[in-house]
């Protein structure tokens, strides 16, 4: 972490997540005694840490108080501790902190976190970077990764449980970054926010602990009690895939103007299309079922089964 005090005396804090291209998606503090508490963030996502240059237009900039009226915001959400924001001018988010709050309980800087996170990664897209929040769980085969997605409720998490009770490892299993890398999809992994409402101890990841992804399975619960991986159309993987790209998204651009909100579901569907384009398998998952006899053939595979996104 970084500190630099600005023109009008607050110290900037600044934390950047660095991509494959060797960009950084950077959020700054910038709010009277750095109340947003980034360092903390930091170490639960294993951010790196940057040189803070104000020529520099952060993706994300926490402040205390408004800037001046000739940049444009338009209030995307409102909460007691903050408004949030879109700045056009920058395709960058703001938020604007209750000077009245001089401190945030650790549940809200998760909550402001999380926002801050997944806002980060809508205004690298804007700017022209090629990567996708998603929702959903990535399970480690070797030295790849098999994704799974689905709406809520389908299992994913409870898979991942099994997968690392029967030894497996698990990168993370809410949510995480997709990026298009110089050698195929790579995932970056995140905290799961769920669990960290409730405390963040030992809930720490590395984000540029990345792996290659070399599948993605479509999830849904056996009927019948038997665990299979089984080919499905592409419509039914295609609608599960993009619903995972779309999780994270629409909270934050349900209310940003018509093109911005186009860019963003432009870039879903191109994520969702390509990561579609495979096998196209489902896997119908019970509890009873011997998930790594299941994922037997993708698990020392040297294949990669999705084209990269372009």
């Amino acid at each position: 972490m970084t500190r630099k005090r600005g023109c009008n005396g607050v110290f900037m804090v600044e934390s950047s997540f660095p991509l494959h291209n060797r960009n950084q998606l950077l959020i700054r503090d910038s709010s009277i005694e750095n109340i947003c508490n980034l360092e903390k963030l930091s170490a639960l996502t294993g951010g790196d840490f940057v040189p803070v240059s104000e020529k520099v237009s952060p993706h994300v900039e926490l402040l205390s108080r408004s800037v001046p009226d000739s940049e444009e915001e338009i209030l995307l959400q409102h909460w007691s501790f903050c408004d949030f924001c879109y700045v056009p001018a920058k395709k960058s988010f703001r938020f604007l902190l209750n000077p009245e709050k001089k401190m945030l309980s650790e549940r809200t800087l998760v909550h402001l976190w999380r926002w801050a996170v997944v806002s980060v990664f809508c205004s690298g897209i804007l700017r022209g970077e090629v990567i996708m929040p998603f929702h959903g769980a990535a399970l480690k085969a070797d030295k790849s990764l098999l994704l799974l997605s689905g709406q809520s409720g389908m299992g994913k998490s409870t898979t991942a449980f099994r997968w690392k009770a029967s030894g497996g490892e698990v990168l993370c299993d809410d949510l995480m970054l997709l990026e298009q890398a110089p050698d195929g999809i790579a995932v970056h992994p995140l905290p799961t926010w769920s669990r960290c409402l409730n405390s963040i101890d030992g809930e720490e990841v590395n984000f540029m602990e990345t792996c290659p992804v070399q599948a993605v399975f479509a999830m849904n619960r056996s009927k019948n009690g038997e665990e299979k991986l089984e080919k499905t159309g592409k419509n039914i993987c295609y609608a599960s895939i993009y619903s995972a790209c779309c999780f994270f998204l629409l909270p934050v651009i349900k209310n940003m103007p018509d093109a911005e909100q186009k860019q963003l579901r432009i870039a879903a569907i191109s994520w969702a299309d390509k990561l579609s384009s495979g096998e196209n398998l489902t896997l119908y998952a019970d509890l009873h079922g011997d998930l790594k006899k299941t994922l037997a053939s993708y698990v020392n595979a040297e294949k990669t089964f999705i084209p990269s996104v372009s």
